[in-house]
């Protein structure tokens, strides 16, 4: 039994991870109704909603605008094309395959693989809603997915945006025992390795750890807050002294707006409490309150409209703001349990654990999380 958090899970990881994930359909064939569960968060960015909140006694405009819904058909309609053709190249100033070659290779020699033959090279569409039209360049060493090393390489700008040992997690390796003054050191050696600047980017995480890996986290920070829509995460082991990578990703969201803060504390907690008092007459507390920097999502909306279901997909503004997290639990700890849709919705209304993102700026509510606590 455990919680689990029902949000824009494509914003929860590396936005990468998505691209990658609709290589892998490319190379297995994933059923269609699959990869449109898996796209079904890709963002459009879309101008503000004319309108003003009132935080304090100043007006601002409003962020939240209603966002768009589509079924899966009309979803598949509004998505690019996988293909990525000859004019787009030319029209996007793409770079070539001989450069995302040389640019993966230099990669590589910094991590200490040397220059290895490369054996394929792929151009593939991204779907992470970044950046228009987005693409990347899939460079490996092997053919098959599951073999040999891979890098990504943005294929406008040939930035290196993720690594990894394809291999590495088939291997019966044993990890050293590290301390944790190790696990720091190799933190900023990595950091070092990968050339980015001093304090370009604060370690936030170097003491993780797995059943086989350890983890190390760098973000950039604004007003106290790492923004993990920018910075760095590497997945590691240490075999015999040696250092090898499992995976390494690069965040490279421009989509932060670095709003003014002007809501308090107090200001947002009550927001979402009255926010709460719509969905629940249940007994509730105030779990946390804290400031944080969230990608807008539709959660909170999705609960106010009473929308679920499998085919529908929900688009929203692709906007990172400074926000109030407010989380609130209930008395009540009934566990949930899978039923029907109408009563899945109804337990995440009146007994779910929920977090609010109250826009710091206008106190809006531009998204949120849900935590099901639920039995295996």
């Amino acid at each position: 039994m455990g919680d689990r958090l029902l949000s824009d899970k494509i914003w929860d990881k590396v936005e990468m991870k998505i691209a990658i994930s609709h290589f892998q359909e490319r190379e297995k064939q994933i059923p269609k109704m699959k990869i449109m569960q898996m796209v079904a968060t890709f963002v459009v960015c879309i101008g503000v909603t004319v309108g003003v909140v009132y935080a304090g006694y100043t007006v601002y405009e409003k962020v939240w605008k209603e966002p768009k819904i589509y079924h899966e058909e009309e979803m598949q309609s509004h998505l690019p094309s996988p293909e990525i053709s000859e004019e787009e190249k030319m029209k996007e100033n793409l770079i070539t395959e001989e450069v995302a070659k040389q640019k993966a290779l230099d990669v590589l020699e910094k991590l200490g693989y040397g220059r290895p033959e490369i054996k394929k090279i792929d151009l593939n569409r991204g779907y992470s809603g970044e950046k228009e039209n987005e693409s990347y360049y899939m460079v490996k060493t092997k053919e098959g997915y599951e073999e040999g090393l891979m890098v990504l390489i943005d294929s406008k700008t040939g930035e290196f945006i993720y690594f990894s040992d394809m291999e590495l997690k088939y291997k019966n390796l044993t990890l050293d025992e590290i301390s944790e003054e190790q696990r720091k050191q190799i933190a900023y050696e990595v950091y070092d390795t990968l050339g980015f600047q001093e304090k370009e980017y604060e370690l936030e995480t170097y003491n993780q750890k797995t059943d086989r890996l350890y983890g190390c986290q760098f973000y950039k920070k604004y007003h106290g807050v790492y923004n993990r829509f920018q910075g760095i995460t590497v997945g590691y082991m240490v075999v015999d002294g040696k250092v090898l990578y499992d995976t390494i990703n690069i965040y490279h969201s421009n989509h932060y707006e670095d709003n003014e803060i002007k809501l308090s504390k107090e200001e947002a907690q009550q927001i979402a409490i009255e926010k709460e008092k719509v969905f629940s007459d249940k007994e509730s507390k105030i779990q946390k309150v804290e400031l944080s920097i969230e990608r807008m999502n539709s959660v909170i909306y999705q609960l106010e409209n009473n929308i679920m279901g499998n085919d529908i997909y929900i688009k929203t503004d692709n906007r990172i703001r400074n926000v109030w997290k407010v989380t609130i639990d209930h008395e009540d700890k009934e566990i949930f349990k899978w039923a029907t849709q109408e009563e899945q919705l109804q337990w995440m209304k009146e007994s779910s654990k929920k977090t609010y993102f109250v826009d710091g700026t206008t106190g809006e509510i531009i998204g949120g999380e849900i935590g099901l606590r639920v039995t295996s």
